[in-house]
């Protein structure tokens, strides 16, 4: 595909749609979510609940309840430890010399750069990787979904034949219009595409746009060609894509749940701080017919009197002065909040019959037994052994097009991610070691080792020897006790 300044304005006119708009909002509310950031969306979430927001939000008693972060956190374990990773050239072993070139890429972009991935696949339900060369070393930059856009594919929606992104210039003194930049990217194409003007960043690009939109190299770059042959970009998802490029089924779930969780929350921290007070109710006899007693500027407090006129005389003092008191179950709406955390953790594979997963109450954290992480780990692992296979072809194919080092195309990846020890009985160890020798997966003296990591291999190795020595002595004691022959020697 060659770019096409109709077919990317159109594509254009999508990206600043309705509902993209509201899509790319999802996402980075669910983002926000996972920094513990909700406050950013306080007033979105809020404000539709309560008549008077704009005149009590100062008074808010809120708290960052951190649901999105505790979920995704426990079940973003693929990555919890380093994996290794093996490389062959068919059946043979790299050399020295390349297998170190490549452990050094590995090694330069860290674990934690795949920790974070791992994390805003789970997050968002969407993540891409971008590799590109930068002066000397190869380049990876993480694309969450609100952040890029796509042409899709006229016979496949759900692949992009080309991705885009927005970089902003500065306003004019009007402050009104936008001169838009993007760096653009299909199977021929790397550069700068320039636009034209673009009004209040959202509207459609105009017509007039049509005939200055062109193609600019990036800096330091000859052309604007795709030296690679093909799009830089990896995308991840949680789950397989059903008619659109853009999954974000984990998103909607995390922006519109700890916005409930928000909600209720804020609603039982202002109940819970007037629980402890009485509410003052003055009350006065008009002598008249019903007036309209409550403003609309009626407020309730702890330090407010609540002014009310009853119209209706006879038996009644004329005025009075009482205190009410609510009687609002705190702990079920602590209960009530809990459960909402607990179903959306659910959702996620982590229900409270698995193990030892369950919600501390006072923080809203999950404990998550180490069986039930190994098994989060299996279901994630086909995801992200794909991840690792299209990295590792796209690192060969940019490092080969700028670094003296060539990495051979038949190279292959393995990768092995390191699974969480399960806390067992002891008569369940010894059943597991007696499998792993009968079976040949690890020797009498690796076993040892492993239980006891002080020991050399020397010394295991001759503990190994001593104890079947030992059994061989017993065995021979036992066969010569039995025998009939001795038997008789010693009557």
């Amino acid at each position: 595909m060659s770019f096409d300044a109709k077919r990317f304005l159109n594509s254009l006119t999508t990206s600043i749609s309705t509902e993209r708009k509201d899509q790319k909002l999802v996402y980075r509310k669910a983002l926000d979510f996972y920094k513990c950031n909700s406050k950013a969306h306080l007033d979105s979430i809020l404000s539709p609940q309560f008549i008077d927001y704009d005149r009590v939000k100062d008074s808010t008693i809120f708290r960052e309840m951190g649901m999105t972060k505790g979920i995704v956190d426990n079940i973003s374990l693929v990555y919890s430890q380093k994996p290794k990773r093996n490389f062959k050239i068919g059946e043979s072993d790299l050399g020295d010399k390349l297998q170190d070139y490549i452990d050094g890429i590995y090694n330069t972009l860290g674990n934690s750069f795949f920790q974070i991935h791992e994390k805003l696949v789970n997050t968002l339900s969407h993540c891409s990787v971008l590799v590109t060369w930068d002066e000397s070393q190869l380049k990876f930059m993480l694309m969450t979904p609100d952040k890029y856009d796509i042409i899709q594919d006229e016979m496949d929606y759900t692949k992009a034949n080309a991705y885009y992104f927005q970089i902003d210039s500065v306003d004019d003194m009007t402050n009104k219009q936008n001169v838009t930049k993007f760096v653009y990217v299909d199977d021929t194409t790397f550069s700068k595409v320039i636009t034209g003007t673009t009004w209040n960043k959202d509207s459609i690009v105009t017509e007039t746009a049509l005939a200055n939109t062109k193609l600019e190299p990036f800096d330091g770059a000859k052309s604007t060609d795709n030296i690679y042959g093909t799009i830089p970009v990896i995308t991840t998802r949680s789950q397989p894509p059903v008619m659109d490029f853009f999954v974000d089924q984990n998103a909607r779930l995390f922006e519109s749940n700890e916005s409930v969780l928000i909600t209720k929350n804020t609603s039982a921290n202002k109940t819970g701080f007037l629980q402890g007070y009485s509410q003052m109710v003055h009350t006065k006899n008009t002598g008249s017919a019903m007036n309209e007693s409550v403003s609309d500027a009626f407020q309730v407090g702890v330090d407010v009197k609540v002014n009310l006129e009853n119209g209706i005389t006879g038996g009644q003092l004329a005025e009075k002065l009482e205190f009410l008191s609510p009687s609002t179950d705190l702990n079920m709406l602590n209960q009530d909040i809990k459960d909402t955390y607990l179903q959306t953790a659910t959702i996620f594979g982590l229900g409270e019959s698995d193990g030892n997963v369950k919600a501390n109450a006072s923080g809203l954290s999950l404990v998550v037994s180490d069986d039930k992480k190994n098994k989060l780990i299996n279901a994630s692992r086909p995801t992200y052994v794909k991840f690792e296979s299209d990295l590792f072809d796209m690192i060969r194919i940019v490092n080969n097009k700028h670094s003296a080092t060539t990495i051979p195309n038949n190279i292959t990846i393995n990768v092995d991610f390191e699974e969480i020890e399960t806390t067992i009985g002891l008569q369940d160890k010894i059943d597991w070691y007696q499998f792993e020798i009968d079976n040949a997966m690890k020797s009498k003296w690796e076993i040892l080792i492993e239980d006891n990591p002080e020991l050399t291999e020397e010394l295991a190795k001759e503990q190994v020897a001593r104890a079947e020595e030992e059994n061989k002595q017993d065995e021979q004691d036992l066969l010569n006790m039995t025998d009939d022959k001795n038997k008789e020697e010693s009557e």
